[in-house]
């Protein structure tokens, strides 16, 4: 039952990152217009926009891809690993018989991916906290609210490490199975 919410979260993480793709290549299409045609600002606002702040800027639109590009990033690590997606140098380990594999993932992910995520998300957190008390924004016209990027950080951390502790568990249940399902 937990792993098929887990399945869900991860779905919909990837199908927001699926979106955050095409945006990405907008931001740089209307970026390369603009710098082209000679237009800064690119649009200006009635009131402050969160984010964008008064108006939208070549630097802003530059800050913008980064920052979606960030977040993209950010969210699918946790599905990747939950998905088996992860990039891995399997030379040794392919050859392992499953159950081995299993163990070998479980130990990894209890050694060094557990420790190495909660280490991380602390200062992460203080890192975006820092920038929402300071109300740090990008300088010379970019994008305001720098607290939403550095946000995502902690918020993909924490999803990572909640997705490898899922999928510790997971394995761990199928080295105890009788039989047990692929990696």
């Amino acid at each position: 039952m937990i792993g098929a919410l887990v399945d869900r979260i991860a779905v919909a993480l990837l199908a927001i990152a699926a979106v955050l793709v095409p945006l990405v290549m907008l931001a740089i299409v209307a970026g390369v217009v603009g710098a082209m045609v000679g237009i800064n600002p690119l649009v200006t606002f009635p009131a402050t926009v969160p984010l964008l702040g008064d108006r939208l800027s070549l630097q802003g639109l530059g800050d913008l891809q980064w920052h979606l590009y960030a977040v993209m990033m950010m969210l699918v690590g946790g599905a990747a690993v939950w998905t088996g997606g992860h990039v891995r140098v399997d030379v040794i380990l392919e050859r392992l018989p499953r159950r081995l594999r299993t163990g070998v993932d479980a130990i990894g992910h209890l050694l060094f991916a557990v420790p190495a995520t909660w280490l991380l998300t602390g200062p992460a957190w203080a890192f975006a906290h820092r920038a929402f008390t300071r109300g740090e924004a990008s300088p010379d016209g970019g994008l305001i609210d720098r607290w939403m990027v550095k946000g995502a950080l902690w918020l993909g951390l924490a999803l990572l490490l909640a997705f490898v502790l899922a999928d510790l568990a997971r394995k761990v249940g199928d080295l105890f199975r009788k039989t047990s399902r692929a990696p």
